[in-house]
């Protein structure tokens, strides 16, 4: 496989006379990540098609390569192309693999590029089934013909296996030439002749093979050796797989965490989501350019308080956008350069620096952990310091609900977010929303938390598992232990189905959890039963907590907990029995003095 960049990929495409298949992909892409070994194992199998089409593959996540694969158009990872030899405006071709990006699938479209090329180069392979009798090239040494049915692709990878090998010289024959069929007694497909010489010939079934390709090319280079000189050759040994399991240092590691999510994190999520995600389109406008207003407004009022400089910055981008309200989408260059005027990029750093969100490896962590770490601060703010909202954004200068910034940040991710296998699973999550609405705040907090463990129990293991920092359920009980049901007598249990139905959770304790560890404003003054009167208000004179559990029809599993209101009662009733036994005390004292014998 070539490793292409910005300085490459042009070149390597205009002035090549084979084909291309590259893929675009993003190294912090999760689907990217699973998707390598599928896309390592192609070029394994295809090394020796390079003399017809070439594997290739370009990192978009490198700022350095980013602007190019805009130019090339791409708009999310991965991205499959295929390029013609010598293609000349290789940025505005239009080939991109549709598929279900399997090993198969891949490696079938590979064939139907070389096969479907018109005019076909001089050095092209012929997949034309042959008809009437062989005639061997004089330079071959080794004539092999590939008997098969008509939806068998064994004989076009032969072909292409020995495209750039002079010494064997490898023919199609349908199943249906009864002649060569008889004259070679085929009774399996598919099954091979290989002709040694005008009078010699080997038959070899591959019938009951799994795999028959490999086993007719080890049957071709045994009678290649057999007339050739001698080669030694070296043996080619499988790369073993092994799964990856956290050390006991690396699981400490996740489960102390961080105390609280970092703002050099989600400055650079901001960053990186406008600056790049947002910049793989070439124009926005529609359903997407109203979700990138509203996301930039999110943006704008929730760092009002916290942090003024940040907020005024994105002002001036929301301002710059709205310029096109009338108009209804913005160009790439015109919001490049909106960005390149507002932003400041030692506070919005053009290649993001992650601390919190750091992998072990270049390709781990990084934007996405960046992401959730500023959805979910998003979500928190607003119980920080409890204040008055709109209903409808703009915001203004109120502070958005949690309601608002789970559906504006939830909006961005369904439109821009550039792992598409990604951005589909989260789509699919998010359709839940709008069948079961949220009624407070902190079933706000709690679905995305919910999630967020969804994720993390999918991916757990996989490829984008970074092994010093594994994805579990999270908040872990050694970190908050109060986050779990402990069964003593008086607690109330609810079990959420879904990330782990074997996990009992405590919501309360979770979202003050959640709040100690994702929110900006750490006031003194904001206290527990202020956050938890923002998540969940007050319906009476009493304060409801709720134990939410998203997956129930009609809110049917949550519990009204009157868990504060009764603690307000009881010591409002011990104050007034001490303030009526004082006043007895005294009363009787008094009346005592006035009834003494003068």
């Amino acid at each position: 496989m070539v490793c292409l960049d910005r300085l490459l990929i042009t070149p390597s495409l205009t002035l090549s006379n084979t084909s291309w298949v590259v893929e675009f992909y993003s190294s912090w892409c999760g689907h990217c990540q699973h998707f390598a070994p599928t896309w390592k194992e192609i070029v394994r199998d295809t090394a020796a098609w390079a003399a017809v089409i070439r594997v290739g593959a370009i990192d978009c996540a490198n700022k350095d390569n980013f602007q190019k694969c805009t130019e090339y158009g791409i708009k999310g990872f991965p991205t499959i192309k295929f390029y013609n030899p010598g293609e000349t405006n290789p940025e505005h071709c239009e080939k991109e693999f549709i598929g279900t990006r399997s090993f198969a699938d891949v490696k079938s479209a590979m064939i139907q590029h070389v096969e479907a090329l018109n005019p076909a180069p001089a050095h092209w392979p012929s997949f034309s089934v042959l008809s009437n009798g062989l005639v061997l090239n004089g330079v071959s040494q080794l004539g092999v013909l590939v008997f098969e049915k008509d939806n068998s692709s064994v004989g076009k990878e032969l072909i292409l296996d020995y495209c750039g090998d002079k010494s064997v010289q490898v023919y199609r024959v349908s199943q249906h030439n009864l002649s060569l069929v008889k004259h070679y007694s085929i009774l399996e497909f598919p099954s091979i002749v290989i002709l040694l010489n005008s009078d010699h010939y080997q038959v070899f079934s591959g019938g009951s093979i799994e795999v028959p390709r490999s086993h007719f090319k080890t049957l071709i280079t045994g009678a290649l050796n057999s007339i050739l000189s001698p080669v030694a050759t070296k043996k080619m040994s499988a790369n073993n797989l092994h799964s990856t399991v956290a050390s006991p240092a690396a699981r400490r590691r996740v489960i102390q965490g961080p105390s609280r999510g970092h703002i050099t994190d989600i400055l650079g999520a901001i960053s990186y989501a406008l600056r790049r995600e947002v910049a793989l389109h070439s124009i926005v406008s529609g359903t997407a350019y109203s979700a990138l207003l509203r996301f930039v407004q999110l943006l704008e009022c929730s760092f009002q308080v916290d942090l003024p400089k940040v907020s005024l910055s994105l002002g001036a981008v929301r301002e710059g956008l709205e310029s096109r309200l009338s108009a209804g989408f913005i160009i790439r260059r015109d919001w490049m350069r909106i960005l390149d005027t507002k932003l400041d990029p030692d506070v919005f750093p053009l290649d993001p620096v992650w601390e919190r969100c750091n992998g072990s490896q270049p390709h781990l962590r990084g934007f996405p952990c960046g992401l959730w770490m500023l959805m979910h601060s998003l979500t928190l703010l607003t119980l920080s310091v409890p204040r008055a909202r709109s209903t409808d954004p703009p915001f203004d200068t109120y502070r958005p609900s949690s309601k608002e910034a789970l559906k504006a940040s939830s909006g961005f991710v369904a439109n821009f977010f550039s792992c598409e296998h990604c951005r589909t699973h989260f789509v699919e999550m998010a359709q839940s929303l709008s069948t079961q609405p949220l009624q407070h705040d902190g079933d706000a907090v709690l679905w995305l938390w919910e999630a967020h463990n969804s994720v993390n129990k999918r991916l757990e293991g996989g490829a984008s598992t970074d092994p010093e920092f594994p994805k579990v359920q999270f908040p872990a009980k050694e970190v908050c232990p109060y986050c779990y049901i402990s069964g003593d007598p008086g607690t109330i249990a609810v079990e959420t189905p879904g990330a782990d139905s074997h996990r009992i959770w405590n919501r309360t304790a979770v979202l003050l959890f959640l709040w100690n560890f994702y929110s900006l404003n750490h006031s003194d003054v904001t206290t527990a039963s202020m956050v938890l009167k923002a998540a969940w208000p007050e319906k009476s004179s009493e304060l409801h907590i709720r134990f939410y559990t998203p997956s129930s029809s009609n809110h049917a599993g949550q519990y009204d907990v009157l868990v504060a209101g009764s603690l307000y009662s009881v010591c409002f009733t011990l104050i007034l029995t001490v303030a009526y036994l004082l006043f007895r005390r005294r009363a009787r004292h008094v009346m005592r003095r006035w009834t003494l014998p003068k």
